[in-house]
C-alpha cells in the first residue's frame, strides 16, 4: 500500500513578532499565512504488510538536506508510531517515507514543516489510531509552522506561537512567483537578533486587517498595501540580495516581500 501527498510551500503575507509573553521562551507572533500551490514536495508512505518488521520507520530523501534522525518528516513518523503504540498496544506495519524535495530550505516556506505535516496527514489516511488534536500536538511539537501546514485551509491567520489557526479565504485571481537569492542566507538567532533592536509590541494589527481584508474577498489592490514581515529589514543587511529582488518583481508590476525568516522572495500579481 502506497499514497503520495504534495506538501506545499507557504508564504507569510504578514508576519509580526509582538513579543514574549508567553514565558516558554518562544515568541507570539501574528501572521497570515497561504499554501502555494505553485511550489511542492512530494512525500510517499509506502507500508510494508510484513509482520516481523513492524514498527520501523525507514525514510529516504532525493536531496541531502540533513541527518535523517534530525529531518522532520522522518521525526513526525516516528513520533506518530510511538503515539500509536501507546494508544493501541500494537506496533504499526512498518514504512518508508520519501521525499521528493522541490522547496529550498532555509528559505522562510516551510518545506520542512510542510513535509511532516504531508506526513502526519498521511499516516491518518492510513491508520487512522490518533485524533486530529493528538496530530495536532505532535505538528507543534517539532515546530510552530507545522500546524498551519497540518491545517486543512490554503490560508490562516495564526496566533499564539503560530498554533492557534483561524481559517481565512485564500486570495482570488492572484498569481504567486517566488524567487531565491544567489548567495545562501542564515537566520541563525534571528529572532535574538529581533530582541536586540525591538521590544514588545502587541499593539500591531496589521496580520487582523489583513485577515479582515480577506474575509471580505478584497482585491490584491486593497489587501497588499496590509504586506508586512518584521524581518525583512535584518535579513536585507544580511543579504541585500533579497532588496534587489524585490525591487525586480515591483518593477514588473507585483506587490513582493520576502517570506518567513528568508530568503526567499515572493510576488503577487493579478491573474487577470
Amino acid at each position: 500500500m502506497k499514497l503520495t501527498k504534495k506538501a506545499f510551500a507557504k508564504i507569510n503575507l504578514t508576519l509580526e513578532i509582538l513579543g514574549k509573553r508567553r514565558g516558554d521562551g518562544f515568541h507570539d507572533i501574528a501572521s497570515v499565512m497561504m499554501k502555494t500551490p505553485e511550489l511542492y514536495d512530494e512525500v510517499s508512505i509506502e507500508v510494508y504488510p510484513e509482520t516481523e518488521t513492524a514498527g520501523k520507520v525507514n525514510f529516504f530523501c532525493d536531496k541531502n538536506v540533513c541527518e535523517p534522525e534530525k529531518n522532520l518528516a522522518c521525526r513526525a513518523a516516528k513520533l506518530y508510531f510511538d503515539a500509536a503504540q501507546k494508544e493501541t498496544g500494537k506496533k504499526l506495519p512498518s514504512i518508508l517515507v520519501a521525499l521528493q524535495k522541490h522547496i529550498p530550505s532555509g528559505a522562510g516556506l516551510a518545506g520542512g514543516s510542510a513535509d511532516a505535516a504531508a506526513v502526519l496527514n498521511g499516516l491518518d489516511e492510513l491508520f487512522g489510531v490518533l485524533s486530529r488534536k493528538e496530530l495536532f500536538e505532535i505538528a507543534l511539537s517539532l515546530g510552530s509552522d507545522i500546524p498551519f501546514c497540518l491545517a486543512d485551509c490554503d490560508a490562516a491567520l495564526c496566533t499564539g506561537r503560530g498554533e492557534i489557526i483561524e481559517p481565512l479565504p485564500k486570495p482570488e485571481n492572484v498569481r504567486v512567483k517566488i524567487r531565491f537569492p544567489k548567495t545562501p542566507l542564515s537566520t541563525s538567532g534571528i529572532y535574538a537578533e529581533y530582541d536586540r533592536f525591538h521590544g514588545d509590541d502587541y499593539t500591531k494589527n496589521r496580520s487582523f486587517a489583513m485577515a479582515e481584508a480577506l474575509k471580505r474577498k478584497a482585491k490584491l489592490e486593497e489587501f497588499a498595501v496590509l504586506m508586512c514581515n518584521d524581518f525583512q529589514e535584518l535579513c536585507e543587511k544580511r543579504c541585500p540580495e533579497i532588496t534587489e529582488i524585490c525591487e525586480k518583481l515591483k518593477s514588473e508590476g507585483a506587490y513582493a516581500q520576502m517570506s518567513g525568516s528568508g530568503s526567499a522572495v515572493f510576488g503577487l500579481w493579478n491573474e487577470n
